[in-house]
């Protein structure tokens, strides 16, 4: 038996050093989760949406649907995840928070490095670093999806699959998949720095152990594959996804709530299909909106 990550983003999904431009702005990333059996009706089902509703349109995109087909094709996306009892999950991240989180570890980050040429004869590169919301957005997908990986389908084969992506995003994809499914190895953290009275340059490490997290697994038996694919094949997710943004856009509109709970998506036609961390989840608490109502 294999686990299968279908998944793709809606959206905002630009860098950490971006505001909002209207309150509210968020990405959202939604994922769906299928055995073995699950995805290959699943591709069946694919290939006759295509056949159906997108004869002669080369991307295969619930935005590029005839508009009198969109709700149809929603529709069978629905009713396939409803009658196969497919789990779904999403990540959704405010922009403001995003900017805000991001400029608190910066600043931070900042402070120490005065800090630490206030005690000698030391110049290291403080540049502020740029993070991608893309990026991030996987990051917090990815981990829900481990924690049902670890419930459900520990040591089998994790197949995630996205539509298709420029190489750098892949290559962030990657770096997230192998970061998470390795916590617990040893790390090696490297600090660079510059002394000017010898004009030398300086490198430091440190070893560390990392820790599993909750929400985090190390793959024993099995492994994770990444596959970028056609957009045909992340169609079920690009309709999730795009309905996601649709709905918690209404919750929103007037009150800036949580964007990872069940009063999120009370209205979505697949809320019951959604799994959603128990107690409260982290990402809404440190990336929440700065006007939100839920501090």
């Amino acid at each position: 038996m294999s686990l299968y990550l279908i998944c793709d983003e809606a959206g905002e999904k630009g860098w950490s050093t971006n505001q909002e431009k209207v309150s509210g702005e968020f990405g959202v990333f939604a994922g769906l989760l299928l055995n073995d059996q699950q995805y290959l009706k699943y591709l069946d089902l694919v290939k006759d949406i295509k056949r159906r509703f997108f004869t002669g349109i080369e991307k295969v995109h619930i935005t590029d649907a005839p508009l009198e087909d969109k709700a149809l094709v929603r529709e069978e996306i629905y009713n396939f995840v409803k009658s196969e009892g497919v789990p779904c999950i999403y990540e959704g991240v405010y922009v403001q928070g995003y900017y805000d989180s991001n400029k608190r570890l910066d600043d931070l980050r900042m402070q120490s490095v005065k800090e630490a040429e206030k005690q000698g004869d030391l110049k290291i590169n403080s540049r502020s670093i740029k993070e991608r919301l893309h990026v991030d957005l996987f990051e917090g997908l990815f981990n829900k999806a481990l924690a049902f990986y670890e419930d459900h389908h520990a040591g089998e084969p994790f197949i995630v699959i996205t539509d298709n992506v420029d190489k750098p995003i892949e290559q962030e994809f990657e770096r997230v998949i192998k970061h998470l499914v390795s916590l617990g190895d040893t790390t090696e953290i490297v600090a660079k720095g510059f002394i000017p009275s010898e004009k030398k340059a300086v490198k430091t490490s440190e070893t560390i152990k990392g820790a599993l997290g909750s929400f985090s697994v190390k793959m024993e038996n099995g492994y994770v594959d990444l596959r970028v694919e056609a957009k045909e094949n992340a169609i079920g997710s690009d309709v999730v996804a795009s309905s996601l943004d649709f709905h918690i856009k209404e919750e929103i509109n007037e009150n800036l709530i949580d964007l990872n709970g069940p009063e999120a998506i009370k209205n979505h036609p697949l809320k019951d299909n959604f799994i959603f961390v128990e107690n409260g989840y982290f990402g809404d608490v440190d990336k929440q909106h700065p006007d939100s109502n839920t501090k």
